[in-house]
C-alpha cells in the first residue's frame, strides 16, 4: 500500500508537470484570440515603414497593403513551394485550405518607386491589440517585367518578424535584421 501511495503521488506530480504547461498554452492563446486579427490590421496596413526606425525617410521604405482577398494571397503563397514544404511542411498540391490555414493571415509588402509587390508578410499572430507577429523575407518577387503585374520569385531567407504599435509609430522589427517604421502622429497606442 505504501508503494502504491508513493507510486500515485508520483502519477500526480507528472500529470500536474504535463498539465500546467498547456493550461498556460490555452491561457496565451485564449488572450490572444480576444482579439481579432480584423479589428486591428489596419493599425499596420500602410505606410511608409523607412528604415533606420523611421528616420531614414528618403533612403529607402516599404509599405503594407493587404491582398485583394484569400485567393489572392493563397495564388501568392503557392509561387514558394520551397517555402511551403519548409514552413507549412505542405507539397505543391496542397489544398488551399491547407494553405490558408499554414499561412494565413498574410499581408504585402510593398516597394514605393512604381509601387510594386515585393514580399509577404505571413502566418501573422496577435500577440494583443497593438503587437503582431510573422514571418517575411523568404516570399519575395522582383520588379514586374513586361506589363506583368507581379514579379518572379526570387531568393530569400525567412525572417522573423514583430510589428508594434508604438507612441507616434508603427515598428516593424525583423529580428536581427534591421528595424523599420511607419511615423503616426495619429496612432493611438491601445
Amino acid at each position: 500500500l505504501d508503494c502504491m501511495f508513493q507510486h500515485g503521488r508520483l502519477y500526480v506530480v507528472v500529470l500536474v508537470l504535463l498539465c500546467v504547461p498547456a493550461m498556460a498554452q490555452a491561457t496565451l492563446r485564449k488572450h490572444a484570440s480576444s482579439v481579432s486579427w480584423e479589428s486591428i490590421k489596419h493599425k499596420f496596413v500602410g505606410g511608409p515603414y523607412a528604415g533606420a526606425g523611421g528616420m531614414a525617410v528618403g533612403s529607402g521604405s516599404v509599405g503594407v497593403e493587404e491582398f485583394a482577398d484569400e485567393v489572392e494571397a493563397i495564388r501568392a503563397i503557392r509561387m514558394f513551394p520551397g517555402v511551403m514544404r519548409a514552413f507549412g511542411g505542405l507539397k505543391p498540391d496542397a489544398t488551399d485550405e491547407q494553405v490558408k490555414e499554414a499561412f494565413l493571415p498574410a499581408l504585402k509588402v510593398m516597394l514605393p518607386h512604381g509601387g510594386y509587390f515585393h514580399d509577404t508578410l505571413y502566418n501573422i499572430q496577435v500577440k494583443d491589440a497593438n503587437t503582431i507577429t510573422c514571418t517575411t523575407g523568404d516570399m519575395q518577387l522582383t520588379a514586374p517585367r513586361r506589363g506583368q503585374p507581379w514579379g518572379v520569385p526570387k531568393a530569400g531567407m525567412p525572417v522573423f518578424t514583430t510589428m508594434r504599435v508604438l507612441h507616434e509609430r508603427v515598428e516593424m522589427d525583423l529580428h536581427g535584421v534591421e528595424k523599420w517604421a511607419w511615423l503616426r502622429p495619429d496612432i493611438e497606442v491601445a
